[in-house]
């Protein structure tokens, strides 16, 4: 489906199962969302529950940036080894030798901050570099 929003934007969401999730084509997430284009994504994430954007080459700021055009940041809990913003909770398999160590941290499937009173709306995630396949 193209979205064509009043001020000119044009960007598609495209369903990746029939179940959930879809893959929005077309933004830069770089870039600050105009009002309209920032409701229109936060309508396809209540209607698809997991949104796709591919191909977004974002600093921690910018990830940030991003992220807080839909509400309140919270900090990760813990604190990541050499991460300088706590805002921006890293998880890698590298070592300190900057090659696989073939673990990551975060495999046991889990919901994040679903214990609390009022959960977090939602987790956005960056991968930097993903496998060929799988993962």
């Amino acid at each position: 489906m193209s979205v064509v929003l009043e001020a000119g934007t044009r960007f598609e969401v495209c369903p990746l199962s029939p179940v959930l999730g879809a893959e929005v084509v077309g933004l830069d997430l770089s870039q600050p969302l105009d009002a309209a284009t920032r409701e229109s994504v936060y309508r396809d994430f209540v209607r698809y529950q997991v949104l796709c954007f591919r191909d977004q080459a974002l600093s921690k700021d910018q990830q940030i940036a991003f992220t807080e055009q839909f509400g309140t940041l919270e900090r990760h809990i813990a604190r990541n080894r050499g991460n300088d913003n706590p805002l921006v909770h890293m998880v890698t398999n590298l070592g300190g030798d900057g090659k696989p160590s073939g673990e990551v941290k975060s495999t046991p499937w889990h919901t994040d901050k679903s214990f609390r009173r009022e959960p977090s709306l939602a987790t956005i995630l960056h991968a930097v570099t993903m496998p060929p396949d799988g993962g």
